[in-house]
């Protein structure tokens, strides 16, 4: 009897297992397992469309806002862009994955599904929106620069690298289509500030034909080149040098043209050959007096093709130049305090060492008479001799002491006159040359060296 009430009993149980068994497969026929999430809400136990209404009415109000560069912002909300969700279809297509037979089993299981094909946009509103947003609005678009090199700066005697500046010129399609993704998968924040997005600078400041060529520059404009120009000193640096540097694929040289033309502007400034001069006579008067064969002038064409060797050699130098024609002294007044002081109008001439009369003589001129009138000038001791013979048209004259300075016009002993000085000059001068006395001219000669200054004047 027992065993029939176990067997009984054990039918019944196993009927009601059956029968629970199956209202189960028949309930999760129709509705999500128990713990289902979609989307990160809970839709266990629901049905499709009561699990529409939920994720419906929670993306009611739905807002995606998108960060730009330049601390530009926007907010798409669902009304301006035409989105919608409309969950149905994937739902049913979910739910269709459920093994309705294997339910008690999803008790043990892990659930979780993400909705990727239920938004809808509108184009033709979704387009509009785009138009209103700010990160495509042209009065705040920057467009990106290059890196690229200075100007000169004259503070560190060289160039630099501006960086590089990104900017936020957006690339419309690129940011149109993540901004649809992010609608798509109803996103909350998209950020649009990373490059991939953004027109980019086609030269950054590590680039290495920019890194090189302000490199070249710099070689050239941080040097300084110190000239003695006779005794002035006249400095050569990144200032000038700058302005002669030119380019070509990204290389880097000088222009021959500016350089000659500087060098040719030194000349102009600090020769003195043949310039005339500011000179304050033993008597305290000052005159102007023509150029003659004294001075300094400037070797200009060795110098044109010095500069750009030491330009090239790129090392900072103290340069002495070449001179065709130098002076006596250096400095800005090349005549100095140690010259010969000849007055033609008073016939009458002084040897002047370091601003101190140390001789004097009366002399004889040139001819005025005949045109052979003694130039003014000033003029230096071409060489120095004894025992010369002067040779003219019409004459051969031995001397003693031969001191010429102004091509065939000299100093020399006239051992042939008698008197110096006065008015002779006018109708009994010399063919041009300074005569004088026998031992004046050895005085004389004793004292000038060559080059040494000779001034002549009326």
């Amino acid at each position: 009897m027992k065993k029939k009430v176990w067997i009984i009993s054990a039918a019944v149980l196993l009927l009601l297992l059956l029968a629970a068994y199956g209202v189960g497969c028949w309930y999760f026929h129709s509705h999500f397992y128990y713990g289902s999430l979609i989307d990160g809400e809970l839709c266990g136990c629901l049905t499709v469309e009561q699990s529409r209404e939920l994720l419906v009415a929670k993306s009611a109000g739905y807002e995606l806002t998108i960060q730009g560069r330049n601390g530009l912002s926007d907010t798409l909300s669902s009304e301006e862009t035409g989105w919608s969700l409309e969950p149905t279809a994937e739902l049913e297509k979910i739910i269709g994955y459920q093994r309705w037979w294997l339910w008690p089993l999803s008790y043990f299981e892990s659930h979780s599904y993400e909705l990727t094909e239920s938004v809808e946009l509108n184009e033709e509103l979704f387009a509009a929106a785009l138009e209103e947003m700010s990160i495509f609005d042209p009065k705040n678009i920057t467009e990106p620069k290059d890196a690229e090199l200075s100007s000169y700066d004259p503070e560190s005697k060289g160039y630099y690298i501006v960086e590089e500046a990104e900017g936020n010129q957006i690339l419309e399609e690129e940011a149109t289509e993540a901004i649809r993704s992010a609608l798509l998968a109803r996103q909350s924040e998209l950020d649009l500030t990373d490059g991939q997005y953004y027109e980019q600078p086609s030269v950054r400041a590590d680039d290495e034909e920019l890194v090189s060529l302000m490199e070249q520059m710099n070689s050239y404009t941080q040097i300084t080149i110190t000239y003695d120009m006779h005794g002035i000193e006249v400095t050569l640096d990144g200032d000038t040098i700058s302005e002669w540097l030119t380019v070509e694929n990204g290389a880097v040289s000088v222009d021959k043209e500016l350089t000659d033309a500087w060098i040719e502007e030194l000349a102009e400034t600090y020769n003195t050959y043949g310039k005339s001069r500011s000179f304050t006579t033993i008597s305290g008067e000052t005159m102007t007096l023509r150029g003659g064969a004294y001075g300094w002038k400037l070797d200009v064409e060795a110098e044109q093709e010095a500069i750009l060797e030491l330009l090239d050699a790129g090392e900072s130098v103290s340069h002495t130049p070449s001179w065709t024609k130098e002076g006596y002294v250096t400095g800005t007044d090349d005549i100095g305090n140690t010259y010969v002081e000849i007055d033609l109008g008073s016939q009458h001439l002084y040897v002047i060492v370091k601003g101190a009369v140390v001789f004097e003589s009366d002399f004889v001129s040139g001819n005025v008479a005949d045109g052979s009138t003694t130039p003014s000038g000033v003029f230096g001791i071409t060489y120095k001799t004894t025992n010369a013979v002067l040779r003219g048209d019409d004459y051969t004259t031995p001397v003693s002491y031969w001191m010429p300075f102004n091509g065939n016009i000299g100093m020399h002993d006239a051992t042939w006159r008698s008197s110096f000085g006065g008015d002779i000059y006018l109708t009994n001068g010399s063919h041009g040359c300074i005569n004088l006395p026998l031992s004046a001219a050895k005085q004389i000669y004793g004292l000038v060296e060559t080059n040494m200054p000779v001034i002549c004047y009326y």
